[in-house]
């Protein structure tokens, strides 16, 4: 079984200027910015289950309306707690774990990190411009099939001094990752990769060639004159 788990349960503060759609339902290149992450888990056959606010269930209306079948849970005020409570329910299954606010290609790159998963967690990653907005990674030198692996993390750097600037964007994992998830007492995913690390040793990784994360307007209108 394949799960895609889409974690829309923020508030979005700093798109406060296009209140009150939820900023994972702005129109974006014929559709909304959603849009991507419902593909990427079609393209590798996965059930999408949206974690959405309590109070504004519109993203879920919208993905039930768009795909004809969902899932979906109320978020806490933690968000890695939203996602843990899920283990009773999909913790033998294939997880990817998509943000519903980004947009990324290939959308293939999804169904490739799964068949990674002979290893615990496998990660996306691409090149960025904006280190200090995102999770980033140290990786290791290429190994003799020409792969890389995470080495290790820090989340948003002030200063980011590692000649190579990749973040991470996607994850997908299974049954051991939900334990690193447990362990970790911020609510931050990029702390539970580093505890992933730890745990299991230098982490696989997919190439993404272009990503996204709409977090703020300025993001948001970047993703509109690329083209998206």
């Amino acid at each position: 079984m394949r799960i895609a788990i889409l974690p829309a349960g923020g508030e979005g503060n700093r798109m406060a200027a296009y209140r009150p759609m939820p900023k994972q339902l702005l129109p974006l290149n014929g559709g909304w910015v959603i849009d991507y992450a419902l593909e990427a888990a079609r393209h590798c056959g996965a059930w999408p289950h949206i974690i959405v606010p309590s109070d504004n269930q519109k993203i879920a209306r919208y993905v039930e309306g768009k795909v004809g079948f969902c899932s979906f849970s109320y978020a806490t005020s933690n968000l890695l707690a939203s996602i843990y409570q899920l283990r009773p329910i999909f913790g033998k299954a294939q997880i990817l774990y998509i943000m519903p606010d980004t947009v990324f290609e290939p959308l293939g790159a999804a169904g490739e990190m799964l068949a990674k998963l002979d290893f615990p967690v496998v990660v996306g990653i691409f090149r960025t411009v904006t280190p200090q907005k995102l999770g980033m990674c140290v990786l290791s030198a290429r190994d003799t099939y020409g792969e890389r692996y995470i080495v290790a993390v820090e989340d948003k750097p002030i200063h980011w001094l590692n000649e190579e600037p990749f973040a991470w964007g996607l994850l997908a994992w299974r049954e051991p990752f939900w334990d690193c998830l447990a362990q970790v007492r911020a609510d931050n995913m990029t702390a539970v990769l580093a505890k992933a690390i730890e745990t299991f040793g230098p982490l696989p990784t997919v190439w993404l060639n272009q990503y996204i994360d709409i977090g703020d307007p300025e993001d948001y209108e970047r993703a509109l004159s690329g083209g998206w």
